[in-house]
């Protein structure tokens, strides 16, 4: 199964564009073991490695006081942080999703911020 799909944030500052990894403010993890920060992709950057599988529950959390994303799968209860550049990706911050498949398919949830 391919797993190419992309949570992160980038800055409302900048322009979207179709190569999202190439914009300095795109910070966040991907498909294929990529995480994206510093305008590259990174294969397995501080032991991130893809765990996504059909129908899993992925969060995303934009910690912006800690200036901070933390991405973590609810089924394997995997959780990765990545400390956020404000001088590259300065506030505010917009949730980044890139899907690339036909036929994907993704569903966002609705959670209390009480219960974080």
């Amino acid at each position: 199964m391919n797993k190419w799909i992309f949570f992160g944030i980038i800055s409302h500052k900048v322009t979207m564009r179709s190569n999202t990894w190439a914009i300095p403010s795109c910070y966040g993890w991907g498909g294929q073991d990529s995480t994206t920060l510093n305008l590259a992709m990174h294969a397995g950057l501080n032991g991130y490695s893809c765990d996504f599988e059909l129908n899993d529950i992925i969060e995303l959390i934009l910690d912006c006081d800690h200036r901070l994303i933390r991405l973590t799968n609810l089924r394997t209860k995997r959780t990765h942080m990545m400390d956020i550049n404000l001088l590259k990706c300065p506030f505010p911050w917009h949730f980044l999703l890139n899907i690339f498949y036909p036929n994907d398919q993704v569903r966002i949830l609705y959670t209390d911020s009480q219960e974080i």
